[in-house]
């Protein structure tokens, strides 16, 4: 979601709250939404992480056995890096809906991702796009993470780009995957798509991204190819 998608997201779920205060699932969505502008570092919020941790309160107080409720505190506490916790509410989360798609893929994701319980991770996140109809593209980043850290750059390659990303974080990420897959022109042609979502993109965004902020495991080596591939895109 881009940065005006998601301020227009706050108005209409702020509104939602306001004509009916008694919507769990509203307020544990807003939660989320208030996490992704810390995730992206967005400004124009002020007191964001208040807000999110005020709106999913507001959630689980309504219905303390949601299990969007739960899951979205899940990923509150992953930005906080509070993982005991985490675990808690995945457990919490899963027994509150076993057949949730979202809860199984972010109970997956957080195993993936951090290299925890892989196997685990890889079940659950095949059972989310089994429950899910049309899974959305991001189902695919816990597959890409995996993919990559093994070395198998095809596959994480194909994840990528059937998560259709349409961000600079995700799409440098796809760029890195065409580079480490030996595509070296698709690659920079990727970053070039990058440079124009966000001229002042670097390393260090995608490092605070995925590395700082997910804690993403094993794909260290994504730096060195991002700063390779920003050498080779300014000497085009």
């Amino acid at each position: 979601m881009t940065k005006d998608n998601i301020f227009k997201a706050i108005k209409l779920l702020e509104r939602c709250v306001s004509l009916n205060p008694e919507m769990s699932t509203a307020y544990a969505v807003l939660c989320e939404i208030y996490i992704e502008c810390l995730r992206r570092d967005f400004d124009g919020i002020n007191d964001t992480l208040s807000k999110a941790k005020t709106a999913s309160a507001k959630s689980l107080q309504l219905d303390p056995k949601n299990a969007m409720a739960l899951i979205e505190k899940f990923w509150l506490l992953w930005y906080e890096k509070d993982y005991s916790s985490c675990e808690l509410h995945i457990k919490l989360a899963s027994e509150a809906n076993p057949y949730e798609p979202f809860v199984l893929i972010s109970a997956g994701s957080f195993k993936l991702v951090r290299d925890t319980d892989v196997e685990y991770g890889l079940e659950l996140c095949d059972l989310a796009n089994k429950y899910n109809e049309k899974p959305q593209g991001w189902y695919n980043w816990p597959l890409i993470i995996y993919y990559s850290r093994i070395g198998n750059y095809k596959k994480s390659l194909e994840h990528s780009i059937a998560g259709n990303f349409k961000d600079d974080n995700h799409t440098a990420q796809t760029s890195i995957l065409y580079w480490l897959s030996g595509e070296k022109e698709s690659a920079l042609k990727r970053y070039g798509e990058v440079k124009k979502l966000n001229n002042k993109y670097t390393v260090k965004d995608y490092k605070r991204f995925f590395i700082d902020i997910y804690d993403n495991k094993g794909i260290e080596n994504h730096l060195d190819v991002l700063k390779e591939i920003e050498s080779a895109y300014k000497k085009k």
